[in-house]
């Protein structure tokens, strides 16, 4: 009984915690949703979807949808819808591989370095502002603790599979 006892306060606890941390997580989206908006304005004609596209491939000039597929966890046949809207605005523009012509490499166009540049002027201002905020109040830890954080959250969205949750695995 005392063992009943003891399972049952750590589950309420567990509940606790687990709905404390999803109250500051809507905090965090919603911040989040918030710095968007505003950044999202930046983006000029341009879906979110698209502009976080954009700047993967910025980031990784020369990949495939597949790599990028696999880097962002997102499904292929979407990919390749925001994909093609992004050439046809002439943002990016999609190459056969020197080494592989089966492979179709994604790289940016002049218009799409602009408006990377735009996006990243725009966004570095709104979170530089959030980032003087946060100096007080340990940047570094800040800084360490989201990226486990986002590490995480990446493992977990990796792990489900066919719209059903597999419980992930346990760092420790």
């Amino acid at each position: 009984m005392q063992q009943l006892n003891k399972t049952t306060k750590k589950s309420a606890k567990k509940t606790a915690e687990t709905r404390k941390f999803r109250e500051i997580i809507r905090r965090i989206e919603l911040g989040l949703d918030l710095g968007n908006r505003y950044s999202t304005n930046s983006c000029c004609g341009i879906t979110l979807a698209q502009c976080h596209l954009l700047l993967e491939i910025g980031s990784n000039q020369g990949s495939s949808i597949n790599s990028i597929a696999q880097q962002t966890g997102l499904d292929k046949s979407t990919l390749s819808r925001t994909v093609d809207a992004l050439i046809k605005g002439g943002f990016i523009s999609r190459r056969e591989s020197s080494a592989d012509r089966r492979r179709l490499e994604l790289y940016l166009t002049d218009n799409g370095m602009k408006k990377i540049r735009h996006i990243n002027t725009v966004c570095d201002d709104f979170y530089g502002i959030v980032l003087d905020k946060l100096k007080d109040s340990g940047l570094k830890n800040v800084f360490d603790a989201i990226k486990i954080f986002a590490d995480v959250l990446v493992e977990c969205g990796q792990e489900k599979k066919g719209g059903q949750y597999n419980e992930c695995k346990d760092n420790g």
